[in-house]
C-alpha cells in the first residue's frame, strides 16, 4: 500500500516541536513543484525540469506572463516570503534583479 504523501509529511513534521521547524520539515519533504503530489519523481533534477516548473507556474497564472514585467523591478528592493518553488525569484533574476538571501526570520512579535 502506498502511503499518502500528505500524511507522511505531516507525521514527519509533527516530530518537530516548534512551528517553524514543522513548517520547514513539511516543505523539505513536499516542496512546491507544480507536479502531482503523489509522484515519486516530482523533484526537479536538471534544467529541463526547472523549465517545466516555470512553464507550469506561468500556465497556471497566465495574467503574470501577460501583464507583469519582471524586468521593471531590476533596481528595486523586494522581499519574497514563502517563496515556494522559487519560480518568481528566478523570473526576477532573468529580468535583471539580483536576488539576495536573507537570514532574518520574521517572528510573530516583530
Amino acid at each position: 500500500m502506498v502511503q499518502n504523501p500528505y500524511t507522511a509529511a505531516r507525521d514527519l513534521a509533527e516530530t518537530t516541536h516548534d512551528r517553524q521547524g514543522r513548517n520547514r520539515v513539511w516543505w523539505e519533504n513536499l516542496p512546491m513543484t507544480y507536479v502531482e503530489w503523489d509522484r515519486e519523481d516530482r523533484l526537479p533534477q536538471g534544467p529541463e525540469d526547472f523549465a517545466a516548473v516555470e512553464r507550469a507556474y506561468l500556465d497556471l497564472n497566465p495574467w503574470i506572463k501577460e501583464k507583469f514585467g519582471f524586468g521593471a523591478y531590476r533596481d528595486r528592493k523586494m522581499l519574497t516570503v514563502g517563496c515556494g518553488s522559487g519560480v518568481e525569484v528566478c523570473l526576477f533574476a532573468k529580468g535583471g534583479r539580483s536576488p539576495r538571501r536573507s537570514t532574518s526570520r520574521i517572528r510573530p512579535s516583530a
